[in-house]
Formats: C-alpha cells, structure tokens, sequence
C-alpha cells in the first residue's frame, strides 16, 4: 500500500493523472462509447489534517486534451472546465449511498474493507449546450463527514 504524506497546508492532494478507457456505467452517463478515452483524476481529501475522502474524476480525452497541464497549475476542476473548454459545469444527476470500499478505495482512505463508507456519485453538464462535461466518485470515511442530501425540484404554481 502505498502511504502519502498528509497535506496540512492544502484541503486536497491530487495524483497524477492518466488516460484510460472509459468503463461500461460511467461511458454511459458520461455519452460516450464505451472504451472511449478519459483523464481520471485521483485526489485525496483532508479536513484539517485528517484524510477524509478519496475520490476519481474523469472528463472526456476529446474536450480537454491538455488537462495533465492544467491541473499542474490550477486545482479547482471547475475552473480549468470554465477557462480552457468555455464551459459552465451544473450538476445535472447525484447519487449517495453507503458502501463497503474495494481494497483500492480502502487503501484511499487508510481504512478497513470492512467498514462502510460514503460514496457520492455525480455528473456534471454544461449548463448551455446540455453536454455531459465530466463524472466523479467520492468516497468519504463517515468518521470526518457528515452528508446532508437536500433535493430541491421543479417550482411549480
């Protein structure tokens, strides 16, 4: 298992990035063939100090080909989709739920495969065109993060 240093000074660390072929689930939500190419993006999450999250983000090879440069100088996603793609990320579908983590996920999270965890789904869209700009996985130890889900809907008279 391969241990990181805990980051005091910044509330997450990203791993390198890598290119690789978009599974079955998440090609569909990102409309996608599947085995077409995306940067995944790892990131550990800390929370005065204490490892609180582990999650895998993942946008599309074809609307951001230099993402490994951009995330060298900016941290904020959102940022990089709004400047470099001309895009306005709105997230467009979530899921939560409490999972037992695989052995990659516990390892994450210097946790047990025992004990349940958090995991927040989500997919993002840009907020003019529709297209789906990219997707992310979350898992958070329950022992740093309290999850509120808040569902707001259509107004109607």
């Amino acid at each position: 298992m391969t241990r990181t240093k805990r980051n005091l000074r910044h509330p997450s660390r990203r791993h390198p990035e890598d290119t690789t072929p978009v599974p079955g689930a998440i090609a569909e939500r990102l409309e996608r063939a599947e085995g077409s190419a995306v940067h995944r993006l790892t990131r550990q999450s800390y929370i005065d100090g204490l490892l609180s999250g582990w999650s895998q983000e993942r946008i599309p090879v074809d609307m951001l080909p230099e993402l490994d440069a951009a995330v060298h100088a900016v941290e904020s996603l959102d940022t990089i989709l709004r400047q470099m793609c001309g895009v306005t990320p709105v997230r467009a579908w979530c899921r939560v739920s409490s999972v037992l983590p695989d052995r990659r996920v516990a390892e994450g999270l210097e946790t047990a495969r025992n004990r349940p965890v958090w995991l927040v789904e989500s997919l993002s869209r840009d907020a003019a065109s529709g297209r789906a700009v990219m997707c992310s996985s979350t898992w958070s130890r329950p022992d740093s993060v309290r999850i509120i889900v808040e569902l707001d809907g259509p107004v109607t008279p």
